[in-house]
């Protein structure tokens, strides 16, 4: 697709996410009020999961966000819900810190259901 293209698409591209979600987020786990999120992503996924967690402290739960590089040797991340966000599903930085992850249920976000976050998460988010 070319830019322009894209660009021309946007609409009806984000009309469609959000219907997904909207049907999506009700089988998801809710965070109890003393849960932990945390976001993780890398590159643009990482500043996604920034602006989402700065969104819901807002609304009052306890969230942040990290760059899945640095849970790269650890699987102490302090979560008890651990979010992450890759566009491809491919990110491996990423779907490592989820493999990783012990202890937290795990949501991934992507665009591509068939990509490794999916085989590393109880839940997805397709976009």
């Amino acid at each position: 697709m070319l830019f322009p293209d894209g660009i021309v698409a946007q609409p009806d591209v984000l009309a469609q996410s959000a219907k997904t979600l909207r049907e999506a987020i009700p089988h998801l786990p809710r965070p109890g009020v003393a849960d932990v999120i945390a976001l993780v992503g890398i590159g643009a996924s990482e500043h996604a999961a920034r602006s989402a967690a700065a969104v819901w402290r807002d609304q009052g739960l306890r969230a942040f966000a990290v760059s899945a590089s640095e849970l790269q040797s650890s699987t102490t991340h302090g979560a008890d819900i651990l979010v992450g966000l890759s566009e491809s599903g491919r990110s491996a930085e990423t779907v490592a810190a989820l493999g990783r992850a012990t202890g937290a249920t795990r949501i991934g976000v992507t665009n591509f259901a068939d990509s490794p976050v999916a085989e590393v998460t109880e839940h997805l988010l397709e976009l």
